[in-house]
């Protein structure tokens, strides 16, 4: 009599454990979060900021900068960024995080990054407004054009991916506002109807990563453009589009892109 009944217990002790293990399962993600809230906001190098975790990204508000990823990688993007350990299974299917990236003129704009099945490879979607965009340009901006400062400001801009080519990545820029070009007490602001270029990301082998470098080439110039001797139209083009690398270049300096990052990341950005 006693032996059959002490089965049932054990059969039912068993069944609790797995019920308990499971919900246990379908909890880490917010547990996880829970622990990881509690030590946030975090500073993510000099400009960008992690400010909350949450195991359903459709509760975070939606962001201007928007990076969909694998959770498979995001779990090893954020294992190797943090520095610890995290357990297969936590990050799943719509799981997600935001923060801030700062510009100019303490500009605050918010970025988002969810967990989504499939997103291979990973997708960032940009969408700012010309004063966004504006405040995180005017960091990267300075040097000169024959002689004159420029300060670029956007009006609009489209980024979309062209083919790869092996290891590089490939845009198509098509962008309109306008460039101040200043000298001393003067200065006169160029409209640029339209501008497209094509730009070439290139990922070099270092130690630790990845030495990223840009290739840019401006192909259209719709502008009044100022009539300086021995400066034409394919000189300008020329010019600006060095000025542009010059900068991209100095940005990039010194700078090693990690291992881990997706370097076959899809890139699209919207300025309006």
């Amino acid at each position: 009599m006693d032996r059959p009944r002490r089965r049932l217990g054990c059969w039912i002790a068993i069944g609790a454990v797995v019920v308990l293990l499971f919900a246990g399962w379908l909890l880490l993600p917010r547990l996880l979060c829970l622990v990881a809230n509690t030590s946030l906001p975090r500073e993510l190098g000099e400009q960008a900021t992690l400010l909350a975790l949450d195991p359903a990204a459709q509760h975070l508000p939606r962001a201007p900068i928007v990076l969909l990823l694998d959770p498979v990688l995001m779990r090893h993007i954020a294992a190797e960024a943090s520095g610890r350990w995290i357990p297969p299974g936590i990050i799943r299917h719509g799981f997600g995080a935001i923060g801030t990236v700062r510009g100019a003129g303490n500009l605050a704009i918010g970025w988002q990054v969810a967990a989504t099945d499939g997103v291979i490879p990973p997708r960032l979607m940009v969408t700012l407004t010309p004063i966004q965009a504006n405040a995180l340009l005017a960091s990267a901006s300075g040097g000169a054009i024959a002689g004159m400062t420029v300060t670029p400001q956007l009006h609009a801009l489209e980024l979309a991916a062209l083919p790869d080519d092996g290891a590089n990545r490939r845009f198509r820029i098509e962008t309109a506002g306008a460039l101040r070009l200043s000298t001393g007490s003067v200065s006169v602001d160029l409209p640029i109807r339209r501008l497209i270029a094509q730009v070439t990301v290139e990922f070099t082998p270092a130690a630790g990563g990845w030495e990223p470098s840009v290739q840019l080439q401006i192909d259209v110039l719709e502008a009044p453009l100022p009539p300086i001797p021995g400066i034409d139209p394919a000189t300008w083009r020329k010019l600006l589009g060095n000025w542009a690398q010059e900068r991209i270049a100095s940005q990039l300096s010194g700078r090693t892109v990690p291992a881990w990052f997706p370097i076959d990341l899809s890139v699209s950005a919207v300025v309006r």
